[in-house]
């Protein structure tokens, strides 16, 4: 099991999102993909973020007068949420930790992290 495996199942757990084995289960981890399209991510005073079914990522983010948006591709992969921007690039990882309260953290593998709130479509 991969190490963001780990982090998004432990995480899943202690948020009540997953059930652990006391309850009868494997332990599973949430259905990422599903959280991802079922909610919007906004970061505050920087961007939001969609992920689409499709697996197109679209970012609008906040700076200057009018904003930028960007579209990528995202993908679940092991349990952690890989993105490219470019299909000459390579997909970037991040693990994922899900709080209970709507907030969520995505960090690398050089453990930088950042973190926006789960925002319901």
């Amino acid at each position: 099991m991969s190490r963001a495996t780990k982090w998004t199942r432990a995480f899943a757990v202690m948020a009540g999102l997953a059930p652990g084995p006391s309850a009868g289960q494997s332990g599973e981890a949430p259905d990422l993909a599903a959280i991802l399209v079922g909610h919007d991510i906004i970061y505050v005073g920087a961007a939001w973020e969609r992920h689409v079914a499709s697996g197109r990522l679209v970012l609008r983010s906040l700076e200057g007068p009018s904003g930028v948006t960007s579209l990528g591709e995202w993908r679940v992969e092991d349990g952690a949420r890989c993105l490219r921007w470019n299909p000459m690039m390579d997909w970037e990882c991040y693990a994922v930790a899900l709080d209970g309260s709507g907030g969520i953290t995505f960090t690398d593998g050089f453990g930088n992290a950042v973190t926006g709130r789960l925002v319901p479509r």
